[in-house]
């Protein structure tokens, strides 16, 4: 997916849960494919991933991180925050790109 189209979904999502102050950012790290910035009201995402992942998997990571704005902070991965992800269409049991998967991948690219 290119930066055009991952903002597109992701400006979608956050307007559509009432997120429209919000704003969407990319930076060029491998260590967080997605990250909420409560303080800025901004999700980032990595633009080092953007090639490396498929249509479906970047849906699902900009909804781990809309459920993150939703909830605040402070809710971590925790119940709470997995209800809120289900209820937003993340089915956290099948997320690929949440919690501890991720750090295997860093360790497969040898981060």
């Amino acid at each position: 997916m290119t930066v055009n189209e991952v903002y597109e979904i992701a400006r979608s999502a956050l307007d559509e849960h009432g997120k429209k102050d919000w704003s969407i950012g990319f930076h060029a790290t491998k260590k967080n494919i997605g990250l909420c910035q409560y303080d800025k009201k901004r999700i980032m995402f990595s633009s080092y991933w953007l090639p490396l992942l498929n249509t479906q998997d970047w849906h699902n990571i900009i909804k781990h991180e809309v459920a993150h704005a939703l909830m605040g902070p402070g809710y971590g991965h925790g119940k709470a925050w997995r209800d809120k992800a289900h209820e937003i269409g993340l089915n956290v049991a099948e997320e690929k790109w949440g919690c501890g998967e991720l750090q295997t991948l860093r360790d497969l690219l040898n981060e």
